[in-house]
């Protein structure tokens, strides 16, 4: 980083917000193209709301937590 200038740098954090934020649209995305895939369980529209905490629950574990894990020396 000695070498760029700060203009270089601030471009390259623009640019990478730009696509932690079309990351992020399409995480929402999935996720509620997922839920919406659950049909209605036994008629009873709070067993759908658990399933889907669960589901979404899971899912963010997974992308923030298992994902992102670094290593340790």
């Amino acid at each position: 980083m000695p070498f760029t200038s700060y203009v270089h740098r601030q471009s390259n954090n623009i640019i990478g917000n730009i696509a932690l934020i079309i990351l992020i649209f399409g995480i929402i995305y999935l996720l509620t193209w997922i839920a919406y895939k659950i049909p209605l369980i036994l008629d009873k529209p709070y067993l759908n709301y658990v399933l889907n905490f669960l589901i979404h629950s899971y899912i963010i574990y997974l992308i923030f937590f298992r994902l992102n894990k670094t290593e340790k020396n």
